[in-house]
């Protein structure tokens, strides 16, 4: 498979499991392209539905405790496969090309609390 090829896939993939997120939770845009991985709900699916929360720092509606959002089976199989399939493909590729290297000021994500399985405080620091 050429390099141009694969990179279409993994673009498509990356947009489908986007626009996924963004349909089927009722997310605006810029909650969905702001939310980190370990904030999308990957909760027991007891139900139909799982629980989580969009961030007050992205939540438009509610920047006190940010907005409760529900995410259903089928979305978050298509957001794993994609962030452990393609993403994960690209940023090893970064990674071997120095890409990340640039980036002075990174973002480490040291800890995170949950309240009843859903992030609640992330502890952060900036690359040195």
């Amino acid at each position: 498979m050429g390099a141009a090829r694969a990179e279409t896939l993994t673009m498509r993939d990356g947009n489908a499991a986007f626009a996924d997120l963004l349909y089927h939770t009722g997310m605006r845009r810029t909650e969905g392209a702001g939310l980190l991985t370990f904030e999308v709900p990957n909760g027991e699916f007891s139900s139909r539905l799982v629980r989580g929360r969009v961030p007050a720092a992205l939540s438009k509606g509610r920047p006190q405790r940010g907005r409760v959002m529900y995410l259903d089976r089928p979305t978050q199989e298509s957001i794993e496969a994609y962030v452990t399939g393609a993403r994960e493909v690209e940023v090893r590729s970064g990674q071997a090309s120095g890409r990340y290297e640039s980036d002075k000021a990174g973002l480490i994500v040291e800890g995170m609390s949950r309240a009843r399985g859903v992030p609640d405080k992330v502890l952060s620091s900036r690359e040195a």
